[in-house]
């Protein structure tokens, strides 16, 4: 029997859906499960998230076991359907160090909470709630969307994008960059983990895809690229909110060591207001 079988079967349970119905019940503020070690945590979290189809943020105690439960979870839900919210730094607030792998997982955080019609599971920890993240309405503002078949003019995309920050180069294999050779533009977002191809036929987006730098070869095509700045950088970096006030409102809070997690957090807060 596989793991996927055994889900579903505990799907069935009486305490999942007792506890499902719960979760999705009008004014329900806090449950409290108990008895739960290791992975039996993500286990039942799979189980229950077809059911309750809301979004979800998991708060570990720190990077380490947000970094098992994260494992964890791509194994049960899918890598697709599971993100990880890291910190900007490769040490708390240390602005010379910052890791921009971690910058592309944040924005990519973002961008799917602003523009995806499924419910999100993020994966955090302390260290990266208490950072401040670009407002949504700022991060619209400085977000471009470009449609299959639209009618825009190559020098538009450039102009935008210099105003973005990117840099032009000849060839784009990392966040940040973009090239143009004749009717074809490459644009690495900071929202994805391959760059985006835009091929014209005149004014007209011909097609969109995204492309294996290394290779160059095409992965996958879309109907739209959205195309995202540095959000630690200059242009956003004057207005920011709270990452919580990003979420839905209907978003559940899963927080293991609820304690330990909270006086982290306030911890951190404390740290960055000293910074």
């Amino acid at each position: 029997m596989s793991v996927g079988n055994v889900v579903e079967a505990y799907q069935k349970s009486d305490k999942v859906l007792k506890l499902s119905q719960k979760l999705q019940s009008p004014g329900n503020s806090f449950v409290q499960l108990k008895g739960l070690s290791g992975s039996s945590v993500s286990f039942v979290v799979s189980a229950l998230a077809p059911l309750v189809n809301i979004p979800s943020l998991y708060i570990l105690p720190d990077k380490e076991e947000a970094a098992y439960f994260l494992n964890d979870l791509e194994r049960l839900l899918g890598k697709d359907n599971v993100l990880f919210f890291p910190q900007s730094y490769r040490k708390p607030y240390e602005v010379e160090h910052i890791d921009n792998s971690n910058i592309l997982l944040r924005a990519e955080v973002l961008n799917k909470i602003l523009h995806s019609s499924a419910p999100v599971h993020i994966v955090s920890y302390p260290e990266a709630l208490t950072e401040k993240v670009v407002t949504k309405s700022h991060l619209s503002k400085n977000t471009l969307e470009i449609q299959l078949k639209e009618k825009v003019s190559i020098e538009f995309i450039i102009d935008v994008l210099n105003e973005y920050g990117f840099e032009r180069i000849d060839y784009v294999i990392e966040p940040g960059k973009f090239s143009v050779r004749g009717g074809i533009v490459d644009i690495f977002s900071y929202s994805e983990e391959q760059p985006y191809r835009l091929e014209f036929y005149g004014d007209e987006v011909d097609s969109i895809r995204t492309f294996d730098p290394s290779t160059q070869l095409s992965v996958s095509t879309f109907e739209k690229a959205i195309i995202i700045p540095n959000v630690q950088g200059k242009l956003v970096k004057e207005s920011r909110q709270p990452f919580l006030e990003y979420l839905p409102d209907n978003t559940i809070l899963w927080i293991r060591e609820t304690q330990l997690s909270l006086d982290r957090m306030d911890k951190e807060y404390t740290n960055a207001v000293n910074v």
